[in-house]
């Protein structure tokens, strides 16, 4: 069962489940019996234990000395789901969501998001509302969406990498070229602009970053965690969010918020 399906595997749950299971070395026999009676439920720990075994994050040799914190553990997770043919349907998704614009795109029901990709795919790349509960799941956790409250009505979700890049940057510092940025990014995460799985969606998107990508930089120059620098003799990019359009060439990454 995808992960898309499977109403039980939830991304918490794996968190959960894999920091009990590194200090067992790998041994799910002895997590199964030590959980099973915990407030998750029965199904929910061996969905989760499955989920781990089809990503290859359980075995022996891939198990950490020591348990990974939030962070270190979406970071192995993300890596995992976007490499893994077993979560092809959730790579997909989650291409499509990152070619939408944030500034103008956001869904408060299935209803809205049924719609939405019948107008503009002409299929449901997600097909029902159950698959679609389970998709919001996972792109908040991965870090590639936000939620907001809407007074009057249900929250609104859109799309947002700004908390997956400061996963994919936090080693960073200094000055680096935006396109040795963008190329690790597509290559660890094909979903990002010009990655493999990107490609159907968006095509080409020539010198303009997608307005995903520009908004999560945006947010994090404002944040202070990283400088938008142009430098006349480099290659350049445009940022395009909103109103807001400009050239860049490099990154400057600071300690402190990544």
């Amino acid at each position: 069962m995808s992960l898309l399906s499977n109403p039980d595997a939830l991304p918490q749950a794996l968190w959960v489940v894999y920091r009990a299971i590194v200090p067992l070395g790998g041994k799910h026999e002895q997590l199964a019996e030590g959980l099973c009676d915990s407030e998750l439920g029965k199904n929910t720990i061996h969905a989760a234990l499955a989920e781990l075994g089809r990503l290859k994050m359980v075995e022996p040799a891939s198990i950490p000395a020591e348990p990974p914190d939030l962070q270190a553990f979406r970071v192995r997770l993300r890596e995992a789901i976007l490499s893994s043919p077993d979560a092809a349907d959730l790579a997909e998704s989650l291409a499509w969501w990152l070619s939408l614009d944030p500034g103008s795109v956001s869904f408060g029901s299935w209803l809205e998001a049924e719609k939405f990709q019948l107008e503009r795919l002409g299929r449901k790349l997600i097909p029902n509302d159950v698959q679609w509960q389970n998709f919001t799941r996972w792109a908040l956790f991965l870090g590639f969406a936000w939620q907001s409250p809407v007074r009057g009505r249900e929250a609104v979700i859109y799309p947002d990498l700004t908390e997956a890049l400061r996963d994919l940057w936090a080693s960073r510092r200094g000055e680096v070229p935006l396109e040795i940025c963008l190329a690790e990014g597509r290559t660890a995460w094909p979903v990002l602009d010009g990655g493999s799985l990107r490609l159907s969606f968006d095509g080409e998107l020539g010198m303009t970053l997608s307005p995903t990508l520009s908004h999560a930089l945006l947010c994090l120059s404002e944040e202070g965690c990283v400088n938008l620098i142009e430098k006349a003799d480099a290659n350049k990019r445009c940022i395009k969010a909103g109103a807001t359009e400009r050239w860049i060439s490099h990154l400057e990454f600071r300690g402190g918020c990544l």
